[in-house]
């Protein structure tokens, strides 16, 4: 994970992210991803992700 960015009001948090990932035999995998949180009872809970991935 690089390039990361976060952004909270209140409640709400946004992480944005770039992500890298390898597996043997196969391509390295890459994509942008943003993840939504909302703060509810002192516990974080994700109600968005989305990942776009990069050629």
């Amino acid at each position: 994970m690089s390039e990361r960015y976060l952004s909270s009001k209140d409640n709400i948090a946004v992480l944005a992210y770039r992500v890298s990932a390898e597996r043997r035999g196969e391509l390295i995998y890459e994509a942008l991803c943003t993840s939504t949180y909302l703060k509810d009872d002192d516990k974080w809970l994700r109600l968005a992700h989305q990942q776009t991935p990069l050629s």
